[in-house]
């Protein structure tokens, strides 16, 4: 469903959160509000280049600091490997769990994500939907979006999205049932009178049925299997939905994988504040971080170290890192393909050259024969005076210039 305008509540001025991003993160939230790729379940494909290009004075670097800037405060969620953002309380702020249509709309481009980190995200914040307007399907959404499906269940359609819509205040309320005949007034469970009757013993080949944990007592419900009896709603307790782990960025899955040793964490710290000294306490832990994750996956520290110093130079958020650590552990492979495009290059201007000098000399040839047949022999002519190596009068010419400029 394409969108053609965006809604910005006034209450974000109210919001202390966004009032402490810089005016450079403000303008981006703004700008990734209004794009029209912007889906309603939030998803945005991540197009650094394009949004730089919307004012004159805006770079690519200072879009990746507001963008990185945004994901710290929680505001968006980014994914650089998948090269997808998610602007993660849309579905709330907009106002989209309001209409049931929409809302099921946004659930079904949910199942387009491919990003594991923003499945997580956007499963949380529809876990946060009221129940009593969404009704269940929000829920069983969730549960299939950490699970890695990659389309709306059957289920979820079945279910629907809507729920019983609030009422406004001061209505009336009214039946939807027909009300229960009235019965006579019982006396108190307590003062009723015993049952006289004895419990039989269960008829041959059948044995009596275990006690369950929720009715531990040997006696039956009083109500029957199945709930409440006639003008009664049966109550149905709730399903435990067990979250999966899925795989991805770390945020996704908290504890899927080992944590680096002290010893690690202390060899990352040591590389920081080595590198790039002087920084803030809560910056550089992010960085330590950052890097001991890294060496713990065996990344040589010369690469570390080397990202580090990229970042420094950079106005890059922490979690960009490992990108420049694997930008540094490319660089010789983008050396060697650059020398390479460079020597193909020179090839092609020697050989035009000579193609050119060719292409001199046939039609000098073709000078020649033809002053010799239309001319008798009764002097120097303008071919003669002519030298492929020399040019005029033994003087060097421009081709041999040329190809010397090539060679």
């Amino acid at each position: 469903m394409a969108r053609d305008h965006a809604r910005i509540d006034v209450s974000i001025w109210d919001d202390p959160d966004f009032l402490e991003l810089s005016c450079q993160a403000q303008r981006l939230y703004f700008l990734l509000l209004s794009q029209r790729e912007l889906s309603y379940s939030g998803l945005l494909p991540m197009r650094l280049r394009r949004w730089a290009s919307r004012s004159r004075s805006t770079t690519v670097e200072a879009i990746t600091a507001a963008l990185a800037e945004l994901d710290a405060a929680r505001f968006v969620v980014c994914d650089h490997d998948a090269e997808e953002v998610l602007i993660r309380s849309l579905i709330r702020n907009d106002g989209i769990y309001k209409q049931p249509n929409v809302l099921a709309g946004a659930l079904r481009e949910a199942f387009l994500i491919t990003s594991p980190v923003l499945r997580a995200a956007l499963a949380s914040e529809l876990r946060r939907l009221p129940t009593e307007v969404v009704g269940a399907g929000p829920e069983m959404a969730a549960v299939a979006l950490v699970a890695g499906v990659t389309e709306l269940p059957a289920a979820i359609k079945t279910a629907g999205t809507g729920g019983r819509k609030p009422k406004a205040a001061g209505a009336e309320e009214r039946p939807r049932t027909r009300p229960a005949p009235s019965r006579p007034q019982q006396p108190p469970r307590s003062q009723r009178p015993p049952r006289s009757t004895p419990e039989q013993a269960p008829p041959a080949g059948r044995s009596r049925r275990s006690n369950s944990p929720a009715n531990p007592s040997a006696k039956g419900s009083p109500q029957g299997q199945g709930g409440g009896g006639r003008g009664q709603r049966a109550s149905v307790a709730p399903l435990t939905l067990e979250t999966p782990t899925v795989g991805g960025d770390p945020r996704a899955r908290e504890h899927a994988h080992p944590r680096a040793d002290a010893p690690t964490r202390e060899q990352a710290a040591r590389l920081v504040d080595q590198e790039i000294p002087g920084q803030p306490q809560v910056v550089a832990a992010r960085l330590a971080r950052e890097a001991a994750e890294l060496l713990l996956e065996g990344i040589d520290q010369a690469h570390v170290a080397a990202g580090l110093q990229v970042w420094a130079g950079k106005q890059l958020g922490t979690r960009l890192l490992p990108d420049l650590v694997a930008e540094a552990m490319r660089a010789p492979t983008i050396a060697v393909a650059s020398a390479r495009r460079a020597r193909s290059t020179t090839d092609e201007r020697v050989a035009a050259a000579f193609a050119l000098a060719d292409h001199f000399a046939a039609e000098e040839a073709r000078d020649r024969q033809h002053d010799t047949s239309a001319r008798p022999d009764d002097g120097p002519r303008v071919g003669d005076l002519w030298d492929g190596e020399h040019g005029w009068d033994g003087q060097a010419g421009p081709l041999a210039g040329l190809l010397a400029g090539v060679a």
